[in-house]
């Protein structure tokens, strides 16, 4: 049938549309930002008068 391979491709385009918007792009932000969170202080965390 024709219209088999169009059903196929939007599954697919829609499974990987999922993922990588529930599952890479989380991951991805969270280490990026662990990353360049290093070495700085936390927000909200009180720094010591010397």
């Amino acid at each position: 049938m024709m219209i088999q391979p169009i059903g196929l491709t939007v599954i697919g385009g829609l499974l990987s549309s999922t993922f990588i918007t529930l599952f890479f792009i989380p991951v991805m932000y969270s280490l990026l930002n662990e990353k360049r969170s290093r070495g700085k202080t936390p927000r909200g965390a009180l720094k010591e008068n010397p």
